[in-house]
């Protein structure tokens, strides 16, 4: 281990570290890709290699934006130590520097979206291009609105001004997620995970 991933894993988090940045002259890296999960800390493009298809075609031009890594929840990011992160200036207030350690500069980002969370508003996305065009629209606030494949009762296109209610995870391994969910009105739960055949959601187990 290195100081820098024992700080990550200290730092217990439901989201995921950011280890590159588009710039005026191309990307730069602060880790290679795929240095991370070996420590149990989940980078942005998730804990290995392999990406489905649907997944690389989302993210193949806006990954590295910031609008990609708030929709992915990324609360951690890494750069060269000395070199500025690629938050837009008006985001900026709300990256905080928690170590520079081995020629690297960690950041927090307090402005990350939580991995789970609940919201009272969806926009369909009527097919896979048109939910892609969606989601890359910078328009589209993921805080307040999920997006689904068909409408769901009781759910509108304006969210609610009142609160939905609280999501946390409670647990989380490579194969499981558990969340403990109090919802005050209708509300849909997003996880911030890419969806895999195979994944089932319970209800207090069932």
């Amino acid at each position: 281990s290195t100081k820098t991933t024992d700080l990550l894993r200290s730092r217990y988090f439901d989201g995921r570290v950011k280890t590159s940045a588009v710039r005026d002259d191309g990307i730069e890296t602060a880790v290679h890709v795929g240095f991370l999960p070996p420590f149990g800390i989940e980078e942005m493009q998730a804990y290995d290699g392999v990406v489905p298809r649907r997944f690389g075609q989302f993210s193949s031009d806006w990954l590295f934006t910031d609008h990609g890594a708030r929709l992915l929840s990324v609360n951690y990011r890494l750069v060269p130590r000395g070199k500025p992160t690629d938050v837009p200036q008006a985001r900026a207030h709300e990256q905080t520097l928690v170590s520079s350690e081995e020629g690297l500069d960690v950041y927090e980002d307090s402005g990350a979206l939580p991995r789970a969370r609940l919201v009272t508003a969806a926009v369909v996305g009527r097919s896979p291009d048109d939910a892609l065009r969606i989601l890359r629209d910078p328009q589209f606030n993921p805080a307040v609105t999920a997006l689904v494949e068909h409408p769901i009762a009781g759910i509108h296109a304006l969210p609610s001004t009142d609160s939905p209610g609280d999501a946390n995870i409670i647990s989380r391994t490579l194969n499981s997620v558990v969340i403990d969910v109090v919802a005050t009105d209708h509300a849909i739960l997003v996880l911030s995970d890419q969806y895999f055949p195979g994944w089932n959601a319970y209800i207090d187990g069932v």
